[in-house]
């Protein structure tokens, strides 16, 4: 019975105070919304670079043939065929520590800003 309640996050039989796990643990350590942020910095990046190429096919474009749709067309094809062969660094701890500040001013972190500032990913740098 003590060991089913611990896995269901009731915590021991000494303990009063339920232990968060899975989800819930990952929401209160702010592992949840460092991941999030994590792939919103990800598509930032994403569509920063999306939106360069995109000026630079387009600017590439012979200036009498901007009026025809096929040659804007053609450029916006040919800039999200480049950016297939982008690779990107990852998003250092400063740009997603940026997003996740920018989710806790729209209101969509799902826990505590601090937690979420404070948590490192496995796989992320641990340099600030």
């Amino acid at each position: 019975g003590t060991v089913l309640r611990m896995l269901r996050g009731q915590g021991g039989s000494d303990l009063d105070v339920p232990t968060p796990v899975g989800l819930r643990a990952a929401i209160a350590n702010g592992t949840w919304d460092r991941g999030a942020a994590l792939g919103r910095a990800k598509g930032r990046m994403r569509a920063d670079a999306l939106s360069a190429l995109i000026e630079t096919h387009q600017s590439l474009v012979d200036p009498m043939a901007t009026n025809l749709k096929g040659a804007i067309a053609s450029a916006r094809w040919s800039a999200h065929v480049t950016l297939g062969t982008v690779r990107f660094a990852p998003p250092s701890t400063a740009q997603i520590d940026d997003e996740l500040r920018r989710m806790d001013t729209e209101g969509t972190l799902r826990g505590p800003l601090t937690a979420a500032l404070s948590s490192r990913l496995e796989h992320q740098e641990h340099t600030r």
